[in-house]
């Protein structure tokens, strides 16, 4: 570890990663209750410094809500009998079945086909990754069709995976990965991480040009971007631990 990482976690008060800047800029991220600075080379150590000083109040306030929001992903996600699953924005209950189908989503309930025995859970956590990925890969689908008709794009490919930080990405050869964790959020904003995601199709960046496609696929698209930006540590603490 870097002295300037030790330095500003006495200073934080939590883990500090510190990385080379891509651009000419410092740039201060919290997620999930880490905090990642990323510095100019070159830049000396006391500026790095003065930086995360001035960003202090901004900076505890974000930490607090981070792990608030563990707090709640601990009362939404509960693997067991008769624990819970948050799914597209819904708290449902779970339940253990003998037999029957691998798993069952309705309003209410996620049923998970897990037999009687010391392997219960393993079992159970099994059969809820193949349902959560089948739940969120059928919603994908259905929102790719509707927005590839919108925007005249077709991706390549679709993949859903456990991403560390992004919500979605599209690859050079037009291939779009989507974050599983986005099982967790309201429906809405699966749309609006597909349709930001075709965009980039039209345009490779985040333009004035770009964010004009995203406004005709998705008017809306503020109001999801502000929920999944607020929602962060929720949605990825339950994903963590499912993957641990």
């Amino acid at each position: 570890m870097s002295d300037l990482a030790r330095e500003l976690e006495k200073l934080v008060g939590t883990q500090v990663h510190c990385a080379p800047a891509r651009g000419g800029r410092m740039r201060l991220v919290v997620r999930a209750g880490q905090v990642r600075l990323s510095v100019p080379r070159g830049l000396a150590d006391a500026e790095a410094r003065s930086f995360v000083e001035r960003l202090l109040p901004w900076l505890r306030k974000h930490l607090c809500t981070d792990v608030n929001q563990e707090q709640r992903a601990d009362s939404a996600f509960q693997l067991a009998d008769g624990g819970s699953v948050p799914i597209f924005g819904e708290v449902r209950r779970i339940a253990l079945s003998a037999d029957g189908a691998p798993h069952h989503l309705n309003a209410e309930t996620l049923t998970l086909l897990a037999r009687p025995g010391e392997k219960q859970l393993i079992c159970a956590q099994k059969q809820l990754l193949n349902a959560l990925h089948a739940s969120l890969q059928a919603e994908v689908y259905s929102q790719v069709r509707h927005y590839s008709e919108v925007l005249q794009v077709s991706p390549r490919k679709i993949t859903l995976k456990a991403m560390q930080s992004r919500w979605g990405s599209l690859g050079p050869d037009n291939a779009m990965s989507l974050n599983l964790a986005l099982v967790f959020a309201p429906l809405p904003c699966t749309a609006y991480v597909v349709a930001h995601e075709l965009c980039h199709m039209l345009e490779r960046n985040h333009s004035p040009r770009f964010w004009m496609h995203v406004t005709r696929a998705y008017p809306t698209w503020q109001r999801e971007h502000r929920w999944l930006r607020q929602h962060y540590g929720y949605l990825m603490e339950p994903k963590r631990r499912l993957l641990s």
